[in-house]
């Protein structure tokens, strides 16, 4: 507890309390213009990712999440988080450098447990169409719907939202920023959001425990954490600089990243790489990883990405050296 000196008064302020607070003034700064927002930027501030542009329906992408019961996992727009749960994970750890990301992947569950599929779209989406059909995201109505599902700080945070910004002044903010994708892409990049899949996705969440934190996934301390069944780190390669040797350096040192991820033996990590041109396969051709092409077809073309899978070794046992 944080004891706050004011005159003769003491306050006890709880300390994610004023973490909280600390979120909302600096989401009020990004929402009015006063903190700069831009795409493939990542800090504390970064925007929102309203929906994955991953395809994460491709059959070798969406097997490697089932059965995996201890998930950690990039939170950004908590797609990944949501079809892994739909797949069976138990308990997921999902980090963000963002500080908002935590509360807009509650409100997204919160949606899935009040909405109907049809309605969570509208939500979360809307539609991309210019013109007088537009329809933008985030109509209070629903919102009224689904609050009472949310945690009591991220209640707070997105009624501190809802009352003080239009849905309008949301969907073209700093907070969101450019990046948008048709409902139609959505779904068809989501399972939990295709047929009976949402309703199931709904019952598992209610059951699956999930903690979402902040933090720098390269520089936290993992330490402490559980050993994972499986790690989702979506495009975090992109995130490595450029140095010396280019792409090889590049390659080099997420290589090592990974191999420090809190894995169990055999467990494995997941990166996408977008529009796959062959460039780094050859720097992930070694015994303990696997590229996968992923390709998504959109209106006029055709993008081809990778899945990249590392695969932690198992540990060989000491009876194998034993003389006999």
């Amino acid at each position: 507890m944080f004891i706050k000196r004011s005159g003769e008064k003491m306050e006890r302020m709880d300390v994610k309390e004023l973490k909280l607070s600390s979120d909302i003034k600096l989401v009020d700064d990004v929402l009015n213009g006063k903190l700069g927002v831009s795409q493939g930027t990542y800090n504390g501030h970064s925007m929102i990712y309203r929906t994955t542009n991953e395809t994460i329906s491709n059959q070798i992408y969406y097997d490697k999440l089932k059965g995996k019961k201890k998930v950690l996992a990039i939170t950004g727009s908590a797609d990944h988080i949501i079809n892994a749960v739909l797949q069976g994970a138990e308990y997921v750890k999902g980090i963000d450098i963002c500080r908002f990301a935590k509360y807009y992947a509650r409100l997204k569950f919160a949606a899935i447990k009040s909405l109907t599929r049809e309605e969570f779209i509208e939500f979360i989406i809307g539609s991309i169409t210019d013109g007088p059909n537009m329809i933008l995201p985030f109509n209070k109505k629903y919102y009224d719907k689904l609050r009472d599902n949310l945690d009591s700080k991220s209640q707070k945070f997105w009624d501190h939202i809802f009352s003080n910004y239009s849905r309008k002044h949301l969907y073209y903010s700093n907070l969101f920023g450019t990046f948008n994708i048709s409902p139609e892409r959505a779904v068809r990049n989501n399972p939990y959001l295709q047929g009976n899949n949402y309703m199931l996705a709904g019952r598992r969440l209610e059951r699956a425990s999930i903690e979402l934190i902040d933090g720098d996934i390269f520089n936290i301390d993992m330490r402490g954490f559980d050993k994972f069944d499986l790690a989702i780190m979506t495009n975090m390669l992109s995130c490595i600089p450029y140095s010396g040797n280019g792409a090889f350096d590049r390659a080099k040192m997420y290589k090592a990243f990974l191999r420090t991820l809190p894995l169990k033996e055999n467990g494995s990590a997941l990166t996408y790489n977008f529009i796959f041109d062959g460039f780094y396969r050859t720097y992930f051709e070694d015994k303990d990883f696997n590229v996968y092409n992923i390709d998504e077809r959109m209106v006029n073309i055709k993008m081809e990405n990778e899945l990249i899978e590392y695969v932690k070794p198992r540990r060989l046992g000491l009876s194998m050296f034993r003389r006999k």
